[in-house]
């Protein structure tokens, strides 16, 4: 397995003969034009070879429309099945695949690599609107599914990328995710203040 940083929490994951993208943002002007890279990523967009994707979360700095917009659209999109659909329609409206993965449900992706996509809430709505990250629209909604985090193994390794996902709100989802994966090899952490 081999992880390529590019910028934010945008990472190139190789395994298997398999390169997963995730989260896209790697043009400037993000959260209407004031997040920015510096450096600023200078490679053509277009040029990078990718065979999935994984988008943890709705936010602008993981889910980039211009970004996105510079990729092949033949790439499935791969994100946790929410109870709320905007993540899924924002991805469609832009023309790719959405494969909706259940929580802890495992997809083979080829190759003998896997992705297995937790909610950082763990499906609890009980959990939501407690912790930093979480909005007042979850006690009248349920949980809408702040961030995600996604295991990814080529039976070798075990990566574990937890994006934004508030440490105090994802405790059960980590409980999960170790009882199901008891070494993880490579652990993504917080990239930002969100972190």
């Amino acid at each position: 397995m081999r992880i390529t940083h590019l910028k934010s929490s945008t990472e190139l994951i190789e395994a298997g003969g398999l390169r997963i993208l995730t989260d896209p943002w790697l043009l400037d002007g993000e959260y209407y034009g004031s997040w920015y890279h510096v450096p600023p990523f200078t490679e053509p967009i277009e040029e990078i070879r990718a065979d999935a994707i994984y988008i943890s979360h709705i936010h602008p700095d993981h889910i980039s429309k211009r970004t996105l917009e510079r990729l092949p659209r033949t790439i499935p999109v791969y994100i946790h099945h929410y109870a709320q659909g905007f993540l899924r329609e924002n991805i469609r409206r832009l023309g790719f695949e959405v494969v909706e993965l259940e929580r802890g449900e495992s997809r083979d992706l080829g190759g003998g690599v896997s992705i297995n996509i937790f909610p950082a809430d763990n499906c609890d709505p009980g959990r939501c609107g407690r912790f930093i990250g979480c909005a007042p629209v979850e006690h009248r909604f349920g949980s809408t599914g702040i961030d995600s985090m996604a295991v990814i193994t080529d039976g070798e390794y075990v990566l574990l990328n937890t994006n934004d996902c508030p440490y105090e709100l994802a405790l059960p989802t980590l409980d999960l995710v170790l009882s199901r994966y008891p070494i993880i090899d490579f652990l993504l952490v917080g990239y930002a203040g969100a972190g």
